[in-house]
Formats: structure tokens, sequence, C-alpha cells
């Protein structure tokens, strides 16, 4: 990386390979701890075919999926702003499109809708804006991957993505 000695401390301290301890053993509850997957290096992820910003493709868009009226979602113009401080990418928010199109079904364990990611993903790639490092789907809805899974959030990094926002009983904002 080179020298760090220049940079402020707080930045010298997050750039510290020594100053992260190591991610922890999954609980009971985490995916992980009944579906095994074989772990990924930082070389392997760097590796991978990652969405990167370019001449042609600046911009960050959100895709809202509703419904985003209730009250109940986070400020999809704070989220826009986040996003762009977080990627340090400019960011739009599209508008917020209707589930109409996409398969659903209701989770049997806790009783919320499930959107199916293979219907969101063609959206995403059949809206994706000329000029999109990505476009990631934003909704309150689960997710899931196929009709013979429980409960999952699936992100694909191409240049769509998808991200369940849920809101637990006590009425905050959690990101999965």
């Amino acid at each position: 990386m080179g020298a760090v000695a220049g940079l402020p401390l707080m930045l010298q301290r997050a750039l510290d390979e020594q100053g992260f301890d190591p991610i922890p053993r999954p609980g009971p509850n985490d995916w992980l701890a009944s579906h095994p997957e074989p772990g990924q290096t930082f070389a392997a992820f760097l590796a991978g075919h990652l969405p990167r910003p370019d001449t042609a493709r600046r911009v960050l868009y959100l895709q809202p999926f509703g419904p985003f009226h209730t009250g109940q979602e986070p400020p999809l113009d704070l989220l826009g702003r986040f996003a762009a401080a977080f990627f340090a990418l400019e960011v739009a928010v599209l508008p917020v499109a209707p589930v109409a199109d996409v398969t659903m079904r209701i989770n049997r364990h806790t009783g919320r809708r499930q959107l199916l990611t293979r219907d969101l993903l063609a959206l995403l790639a059949d809206r994706r804006p000329a000029g999109a490092v990505c476009v990631v789907c934003i909704t309150m809805d689960d997710l899931y991957p196929a009709p013979w899974f429980a409960d999952l959030l699936v992100c694909r990094l191409e240049r769509e993505g998808l991200t369940a926002v849920s809101v637990p009983g006590r009425g905050e904002h959690r990101v999965r």
C-alpha cells in the first residue's frame, strides 16, 4: 500500500491490518453455522469480477422497490447521501418501483412477504441506466433466492445488487 506516516492518525489506524480482530466463528443463529461455505481471501475478492467506476460508468443508482410510504423505512435521500459518502461516488435515487412483476411468497416462519431475488435482479438489469456503475435494489421486504430457501439475503457483485432493509419490532432500521 505504501507509507502511511503522513496520513492522519485515525486513517493510519484504519489502514493498519494489525488493528482488527479476526472475524469470530459463527454463532448458533448465523447463516454459516448451518450452511458451511469456503472462505475467501482478500486477494481472491480483489481478483473477482467487481463493478468499478470508469469514464463511462460513474453513478451508483439506488432502486427502491415498494412500498416506501409506511413511515417505517429509512429516508431514501439520507440513504443516498450515506452511500455517496461511503462509496465516494455520485449516487442517484431512482423513483420507487412497484413489485407487481416480482414473484412473492409469505415466509411461513415470520409471516413476512418475501421477493424472489432472480426477478429483482432481472428488473434491475432491465432498468440499469447507461452511466451506472451498479444498480442496487432497496426493499423493505425479505428476499429469497429460490422457492426452496427459507430466508436469505443475496448480493450479486456484477452491475446489480440487492439489499433488504428490515424493521425490527422496536422500529429501528437495520440493514442485513
